[in-house]
């Protein structure tokens, strides 16, 4: 209990620099992160909605809706379609940000049309896109009624398609576009259930704002510790022998530790979290999952750190008791702290890893942690995600005392 004491003493004592130092590195992970999500969002800021549309593009319509969607009015100046191969291309463009959502159009959907009959377009979107459907919707609505009250448009692109796209305009063509537009106006009025909406992996995916704002977040953790390592770099263990030999044991040593450090964790993060609950309702913005939170849930977000920060606090100690000088342990930690986080998903989504990187990134230390802060923004939190840094945090908390007692027994 007195060492304790002691080395929460110690490690207050150097509070102020250890605060200027973590201020320090929460401005350098903040603007790492803020280029990215700037770099992100300023290519799709002015930019179209972006559509997948997977589906048989050798159907007998299929090449002229898709023409024609393209160039009515309604569509050219905010929608962008793109056709794919497969659903899987598809779900990795949505993760990526490539698409804003995609469309699986069935076999035989047009002719479905033309007979009366109803195949339903699978449109999928993730739950971070909570605005977008009302918007794609609307444009939807909006090409329906251009195609049924302004003709001339839809004349217009009919024609342009076969005189300018195919070469072609005679007589033949003339009269399938008179047929072919009053057919489909018909058929358009009244008919619903169109389309199927799905979201993708509903309360799995979050906004690029709040992805960007976890990983910052677990970047700073891990990184935190360059500014106090050299509190916890041992050059000779006699102090600890000497301990040991009054009848302190090895557990006890290092849960002193790990207490010292936590608390001084707490303390620095302490304005950051003040700061947080006042003002994270202005980052609505670009982190929309904000608005459909109370305020009560900025307390839940900072209650659910708790595991990160305990984990990286192992960690730290952990690293710090395999070196004996400042340089080592700070190289050291700087190297395990980049890769952890790149393998948690930290600089790029994991979902775009190959199937077997992204099962070893969901178990690993930094993804476990990463998604312990990033469940925080979905409707439900991921429980697991939780109890598996915890578990990491105590399986380093157990490594760190066995490498004390043995350097303790045997150096």
């Amino acid at each position: 209990m007195k060492y304790a004491c002691l080395q929460l003493k110690r490690t207050f004592k150097s509070f102020p620099k250890i605060f200027l130092m973590s201020l320090m590195i929460f401005c350098m992970a903040g603007a790492l992160f803020y280029a990215k999500f700037s770099s992100s969002s300023s290519k799709s800021e002015y930019s179209k909605i972006k559509i997948g549309l997977v589906g048989n593009d050798e159907g007998k319509y299929f090449q002229m809706g898709i023409y024609a969607m393209e160039h009515m009015d309604n569509f050219r100046f905010s929608v962008a379609f793109t056709q794919l191969e497969t659903e899987e291309e598809a779900k990795k463009m949505l993760y990526s940000g490539e698409l804003n959502l995609y469309a699986v159009i069935p076999d035989g959907f047009i002719d479905s049309i033309i007979y009366g009959r109803n195949k339903n377009i699978k449109v999928v979107l993730g739950t971070a896109q909570a605005g977008l459907g009302t918007k794609i919707l609307t444009e939807f609505l909006d090409g329906a009624s251009s195609l049924i009250t302004d003709t001339q448009a839809g004349i217009y692109t009919y024609h342009d398609y076969y005189a300018k796209h195919l070469k072609r305009y005679g007589k033949k063509e003339r009269s399938r576009e008179y047929e072919l537009n009053f057919h489909y106006a018909n058929l358009v009025v009244g008919r619903h259930t169109l389309f199927g909406i799905k979201e993708l992996m509903a309360g799995e995916v979050v906004s690029t704002g709040a992805y960007y704002l976890s990983a910052m977040i677990l970047f700073f953790l891990l990184l935190w510790g360059l500014g106090n390592a050299f509190l916890y770099i041992r050059s000779d263990d006699s102090m600890q022998k000497l301990l040991s030999s009054t009848g302190h044991s090895t557990l006890a040593l290092v849960a002193s530790d790990w207490i010292s450090c936590f608390a001084l964790l707490l303390a620095v993060m302490f304005l950051p979290s003040v700061a947080f609950l006042f003002t994270v309702h202005l980052a609505q913005g670009f982190i929309p999952e904000i608005e459909s939170f109370g305020f009560f849930w900025r307390f839940k977000f900072l209650f659910w750190l708790l595991p990160s920060m305990a984990f990286v606090v192992s960690l730290e100690l952990f690293l710090m008791e395999n070196v004996r000088d400042t340089v080592s342990g700070l190289s050291l930690l700087f190297i395990v702290a980049v890769f952890l986080a790149y393998l948690g998903g930290c600089f790029y989504p994991v979902e775009l890893f190959p199937k077997a990187m992204r099962l070893v990134s969901k178990f690993s230390p930094g993804g476990a942690a990463f998604e312990s802060i990033r469940s925080a923004f979905r409707e439900s939190d991921s429980l697991f995600a939780h109890a598996l840094t915890l578990l990491y945090s105590a399986v380093l908390f157990a490594l760190t005392a066995f490498l004390r007692r043995r350097r303790i027994l045997h150096e």
